[in-house]
């Protein structure tokens, strides 16, 4: 609802803060809240309605069960690092790993779980501006010789000095 220029809250004729495009089927509804209204209704939580951890190990759970740790008694579950002892299990149960060997020992399973929550298992980051072009030209570099290293696994030696020459031309 529209009153003089500005949106009113469609539970309590507060002015809306709030705008929720509200998709079921092939319906579309344009939905107009106060910020209690909204949060009354779910569709704002805060740190007060759930804290960081929750989410957290919601999401590693989540995650578990798609590499077998949910799993009790799994080969993927009994997984322990070698250095802290601190088990896969342990890791997924708490969110939090042993020690800096740990990223090693659950590789994968750490993988699944960074690629739900951030996107991606690679940490890209933020540069300034006035290094853009470094940063473009070190990540290239960085490209370059992980596929050098591809096209030398993989016996493809005509590949590999093409990108071994490019690399020379980089730095």
């Amino acid at each position: 609802m529209k009153v003089s220029g500005e949106m009113k809250c469609e539970k309590c004729d507060k002015r809306a803060t709030v705008h929720i495009i509200d998709i079921r089927g092939e319906v579309m509804k344009d939905r107009h809240m106060c910020q209690k209204c909204a949060r009354s209704e779910g569709y704002i939580m805060t740190s007060e309605d759930v804290s960081f951890e929750d989410v957290l190990n919601r999401l590693i759970n989540d995650s578990s069960e798609l590499v077998g740790v949910g799993e009790r008694g799994s080969s993927e579950s009994l997984k322990v690092c070698h250095e802290c002892g601190t088990s896969l299990r342990e890791v997924s149960r708490k969110g939090v790993v042993g020690c800096e060997n740990d990223y090693d020992s659950f590789r994968k399973e750490l993988s699944v779980i960074l690629e739900k929550v951030h996107g991606s298992a690679v940490h890209v980051g933020k540069t300034p501006t006035k290094d853009d072009e470094m940063a473009r030209k070190q990540q290239n570099i960085q490209a370059l010789e992980k596929q050098l290293e591809e096209a030398v696994k993989a016996e493809n030696f005509e590949l590999a000095a093409k990108l071994r020459d490019q690399l020379a031309e980089l730095k």
